[in-house]
Parts: C-alpha cells; structure tokens; sequence
C-alpha cells in the first residue's frame, strides 16, 4: 500500500514537527488516543500507541512501535498487536514549493483482522493523510 501526500511546508521543519511523537495525538485526536515514548536513543524510538476506530468496527487497539529516524526520512515496525510486524517507510523529498510525503506500508494483519483489511487499510490512508495535512498546518507556523 503505497501513497503520497503534496504539503507546502518545507521537508525539514515537517519533520521536526513528526519526530515530536508525544503532540502526534493532537493531530489526530478522535483515533490517535495516545502515544507514550518507551525508548528513545538519537536515531531510535519505541512507542506505544493506542489507536481507536469507531466505523464498522469499535474496536481499540494498544500496540508498540519501533521507529528509526534518518534524514527526512523514518522506518516504523509495528511490534505487536493485529497488525504486527507491518513495515512503514515514510519519505519527505523536498519540491518547488514544499514537500511530497511518500508513504510506502506492508500491512502484516493477524487472520482474524484479515477479513477487515480493506476498511483498515482505508483507516490508516485517511489517518495518515489527515495527521500530514495537519502537520503541514504546525510546520507552516513554524516558517520555512
């Protein structure tokens, strides 16, 4: 499952605004409950995140999250839960007059969360989506 979202912002002050994991449920704040730093070194962080989803399916979900941080860019696995083992490549390449986020996923989900994967799959779009437009709007306060 690869997307890609067009923001105005320019790739390093969007990535600062990522890489502040505990103000993410700000962004986000009817699915993205919380979101607890475990482990954090300089290019390595483990979070636990509670994701909560109200369509189809009212259901929350606690799961840890192993993240590598690079130049404007950052890997994620997911370390449990149903979709443990997902792999999450986030890419920031800078634009004219902004930035392209590139999200690449390899949704990993346990066979009873299988049947769901298209609304899932349609939830971590328009979650993601929505967290970067926000993002856009913080890192633009910011300046560029």
């Amino acid at each position: 499952m690869d997307f890609a979202v067009e923001l105005q912002s320019s790739p390093e002050k969007l990535f600062s605004v990522i890489k502040n994991f505990n103000e993410l449920p700000q962004f986000l704040p009817r699915q993205l409950a919380k979101v607890r730093i475990l482990q954090q070194e300089k290019e390595k962080v483990v979070l636990e995140v509670i994701l909560v989803f109200k369509t189809l399916v009212k259901k929350e979900i606690i799961q840890k999250v192993s993240i590598d941080l690079h130049d404007n860019s950052l890997n994620a696995v997911i370390l449990d839960g149903p979709a443990e083992k997902t792999q999450i490549e986030l890419s920031l390449v800078k634009k004219d007059l902004g930035t392209n986020v590139i999200i690449s996923i390899d949704l990993k989900l346990s066979l009873k969360a299988k049947i769901l994967s298209p609304i899932i799959k349609r939830e971590y779009k328009n979650m993601l989506r929505g967290i970067f437009i926000k993002m856009d709007v913080t890192a633009k306060e910011l300046g560029n």
